[in-house]
């Protein structure tokens, strides 16, 4: 994106932020983050943890010697990081993940590839989280009507992406290659055939794991599913020290239904305005006060800068290879 149109977007993105504040009340957005006090120690402590889970998938999707986890998880950190600092989300995070994978020896095939894999199995297991969540939201007829027929399209496009999901696991056949080949030749004057070849190795890759390696699948599908589980605990302590009474299915819905902001808002840096708006229409949904979703997505940014800082100002020194530390 043009760094004009991405500074207009960032704006246009503050802009609604400030809004939603300002609706809100700055002093009342203020108060309620205070009054999370020292629950900010427990969501820094959670999303350390949700990082030390996501290295051990990707761990788990490697080999095992190519590299110790300790370094795994110093580069987890460091793509938490750049991920705040830069206000780009997974678009810039997972290809610094696989530029530093590949300054520690792995081949650019093999950096993508992991660095594909992992971010893939998170995809899956969030999408079906989302769909459990959006479909649970839509039985109680809590969705806003503008977001009905959004929702049942998302719904959708999962189904859809679980069906090549399952297809590639049992078949061990690619989709996407032969597919962009397709298009590619029919619509780009035969330039499918070359963005193709540039696909097909990582999806071998991908396919391959899936197909050959089913209990290594399933630990890092049960590691994506416990990261899950610890952002969910985020929106019960946050809410619950804003004296909502909400439950764990509460939790588990609301953390599911705002899955697909990050795809759906791809083009806003850090997806400022869009998390806070959307956390407090779900909220709202969940008959919870919208003021509590959105004081929960500003929280969850201050943390977010918090555990970047770690990956700053943390005295690692990923090149000790011979003191790894595997917790799987």
């Amino acid at each position: 994106m043009h760094g004009f149109w991405r500074a207009a977007i960032l704006v246009a993105g503050a802009a609604v932020l400030a809004a939603l504040v300002a609706n809100a009340g700055g002093a009342v957005v203020a108060h309620l983050l205070w009054q999370i006090g020292w629950g900010f120690i427990a969501l820094t402590v959670l999303r350390a943890g949700y990082v030390a889970l996501r290295a051990g998938a990707l761990w788990r999707t490697m080999p095992k010697g190519i590299l110790p986890f300790r370094e795994l998880w110093w580069i987890r950190l460091s793509s938490e990081a750049v991920e705040m600092i830069t206000l780009t989300g997974p678009w810039l995070a997972e290809p610094a993940k696989g530029w530093l994978l590949k300054r520690r020896g792995l081949s650019t095939a093999q950096a993508v590839g992991f660095v594909m894999l992992e971010y893939f199995l998170y995809i899956m297991v969030t999408a079906w989280m989302a769909a459990v969540a959006v479909w649970m939201l839509l039985d109680r007829d809590t969705i806003p009507a503008a977001w009905r027929i959004p929702a049942i399209v998302l719904l959708f496009a999962i189904a859809v992406i679980t069906s090549a999901f399952v297809y590639a696991a049992v078949s061990g056949t690619g989709l996407i290659g032969p597919i962009v080949r397709r298009i590619g030749n029919a619509t780009a004057r035969g330039r499918g055939t070359a963005v193709a070849a540039r696909i097909e190795p990582v999806e071998r890759q991908i396919v391959g794991f899936l197909q050959s390696n089913h209990r290594d699948l399933l630990q890092v599908l049960a590691m994506q599913a416990a990261a899950q589980l610890l952002l969910m605990t985020e929106v019960s302590i946050v809410f619950r020290a804003l004296g909502a009474h909400t439950t764990l299915v509460d939790s588990f819905v609301f953390e599911g239904a705002i899955k697909f902001i990050d795809v759906a808002f791809f083009f806003v840096p850090g997806q400022l305005g869009a998390h806070e708006g959307l956390y407090s229409v779900v909220a709202g949904a969940l008959g919870v006060a919208p003021t509590a979703g959105l004081t929960l997505s500003l929280a969850r940014r201050i943390r977010g800068v918090l555990v970047g800082l770690t990956a700053v100002f943390a005295r690692l020194d990923p090149s000790r290879r011979g003191t790894s530390l595997h917790p799987f």
